[in-house]
């Protein structure tokens, strides 16, 4: 993957620790994706974070209760098994959609800090994935209040609609870059987007 134009994933390691997680339909290991996520202090945090977090908000993905017993985790029910790939990924990196209740608030749990915090994510809007527009979008508004877009979707209709500020371009460039040396090894591939509304 590749994340504001830094590749990861190239260690060829395997999830050892996925069972452990309670992760499936993911697998990949990364020392330094780890150590980045671990420490705090590398300059691609922050990036990574939002990454993150843009997996386990970005899908249609369901949850409902058993109404027997309250106390057993909620079902996961998606019709897409990729949707449920990319919120393992970020669930296997320490950020974990919970669910999606009642108030259209989208719960989400943090495993980076001493303690793990959840988050509410308003949920505003779906623009739910079809061919014609070959993307999905969300719009959320996070905890701190900021509105944001949340997109994924095929580079070929994303990569147009990116900002041509001068600040974008190495990150343009470099992800470009890792798209077309994925395709080459034969991945499909899916680019992420997002946008602060003001």
């Amino acid at each position: 993957m590749s994340i504001a134009g830094v590749t990861y994933g190239q260690n060829n390691s395997d999830c050892e620790d996925a069972w452990d997680k309670e992760v499936t339909n993911f697998n990949m290991v990364d020392s330094e994706l780890d150590k980045a996520i671990k420490y705090k202090i590398n300059p691609q945090y922050e990036n990574i974070q939002r990454f993150l977090y843009h997996l386990a908000l970005c899908h249609t993905v369901l949850t409902c209760n058993n109404p027997k017993d309250e106390s057993i985790k909620p079902i996961i029910s998606s019709s897409s098994p990729d949707e449920l790939a990319l919120m393992n990924a970020a669930k296997y990196y320490g950020i974990r959609f919970i669910e999606r209740n009642q108030y259209n608030e989208l719960i989400i749990e943090n495993d980076h800090h001493q303690q793990s915090q959840l988050y509410k994510f308003e949920l505003l809007n779906i623009i739910e994935y079809n061919s014609d527009r070959k993307r999905m979008t969300i719009i959320v508004k996070a905890p701190h209040g900021e509105i944001k877009v949340l997109c994924k979707g095929a580079d070929s209709v994303l990569v147009p609609l990116l900002s041509d500020a001068w600040e974008n371009q190495e990150i343009k460039n470099q992800t470009m870059e890792d798209l077309c040396d994925y395709a080459k090894d034969g991945y499909r591939t899916l680019m992420f987007c997002e946008r602060t509304i003001s």
